[in-house]
């Protein structure tokens, strides 16, 4: 009877007639092997693609399991075993959206301009709003900041 490699290892020299099954260890978070064989050799563990983030990562006897990264929500830019889908960034108040995230890229975020644009929000879509101007007549009583419009 020819012996089989365990979970987790996988056949480094397939048996002849004159030897057995010989093994060798999978290479936890490279390669893997999910069932007990006398044939197969550990598999190269599967990389997540772009946008899509690993939900468990490899071990000698499982494979990389992988979920796609939900828009408007979370994003990944890196096709590896590793990485996560993370939450996407928010444009703090004095800040606006230059670009929104996709599933491979960040929010991008500038500042507001001084006395011209203000964003009072934080969030991941607004973008910097203009400020109010006072109509003929009324005076300012407070400078606008990057995150106030006037007062009048």
């Amino acid at each position: 009877d020819v012996s089989r490699c365990d979970k987790g290892s996988g056949v480094s020299e397939p048996p002849t007639v004159s030897s057995d099954t010989k093994c060798e260890y999978c290479q936890s978070g490279t390669s893997f092997s999910d069932l007990k064989s006398s044939t197969q050799r550990c598999e190269e563990v599967r990389k997540c693609g772009l946008g899509v983030g690993v939900i468990l990562e490899p071990t000698r006897e499982n494979d990389t399991s992988c979920e796609a990264c939900e828009l408007g929500k979370t994003w990944n830019n890196s096709a590896d075993s590793v990485s996560k889908c993370v939450a996407i960034a928010t444009c703090n108040k004095g800040w606006g959206r230059t670009s929104l995230a996709t599933i491979v890229k960040d929010t991008a975020c500038a500042p507001c301009s001084e006395g011209v644009e203000y964003s009072d929000e934080d969030s991941a879509t607004a973008f910097c709003k203009g400020v109010k101007k006072c109509e003929q007549g009324e005076g300012v009583t407070k400078e606008p900041t990057r995150e106030t419009t006037h007062k009048s």
